[in-house]
């Protein structure tokens, strides 16, 4: 059996609400899409798995940022944010990233990375904080 939910930016579906990281079990997804930056969260047993499309940048952030309150407050545990399709990453995003991981560290969650592309791991060498963060598959890129 799979269930699979998928809703744009903005449109509520009666049950999306429900069946949203934190809510449910199972398995889950749901689309977030604006500015060429898309969010799509999959809800996996205990694990909220946020997959991020696109270009996370300045004009993008704030699309990551409500969506990770959002799961916050949903009482999510476990965070897993899927980089493998992120083409670009600025440091506005990365800002974002080590504040969440260091919000982890004190609230009792864990977060993991997966999937870093070049220009991702690349960033992450640069700035000194690739060894800060838990990577589910350390060779990607």
């Amino acid at each position: 059996r799979r269930s699979d939910h998928r809703t744009p930016l903005g449109r509520r579906d009666s049950d999306a609400s429900s069946r949203r990281c934190g809510s449910t079990s199972g398995v889950m997804s749901e689309s977030q899409q604006q500015d060429g930056f898309a969010i799509e969260q999959v809800l996996e047993a205990e694990r909220c798995r946020l997959v991020l499309h696109g270009e996370l940048d300045l004009a993008t952030a704030s699309i990551l940022e409500a969506e990770l309150r959002d799961v916050q407050a949903r009482g999510v545990k476990q965070l897993m944010l899927d980089l493998s399709d992120l083409q670009f990453m600025d440091s506005t995003g990365l800002a974002i990233l080590v504040r969440e991981h260091q919000a982890a560290d004190t609230n009792g969650h864990t977060i993991s990375l997966r999937g870093k592309t070049p220009q991702v791991h690349r960033l992450f060498e640069l700035t000194g904080v690739l060894d800060r963060f838990t990577f589910d598959d350390p060779e990607s890129y």
